[in-house]
């Protein structure tokens, strides 16, 4: 597979997690519900893009959190 490819697959590249994955955040499993880039004039900026989570067990969802914070969970 070509590095295009991968990155317009989301699975590489400048894509570290896509839409509808599981993730870990602060030790806990959410599912990613969207992905946005940060605003350019956002005050601290700790990443180029943010993901928008959702809990699997019905917790508090945290929402918006840097993408470089999440890490793919090994269903």
């Amino acid at each position: 597979m070509s590095d295009t490819n991968e990155k317009e697959s989301g699975r590489a590249g400048d894509r570290g997690v896509c839409r509808g994955q599981v993730v870990v955040w602060e030790g806990v499993k959410y599912r990613v519900l969207r992905r946005r880039p940060v605003d350019g004039l956002a005050m601290f900026q700790t990443s180029t893009q943010e993901v928008f989570l959702a809990s699997l067990d019905g917790g508090t969802d945290p929402e918006w959190v840097p993408e470089n914070d999440v890490q793919p969970a090994g269903e």
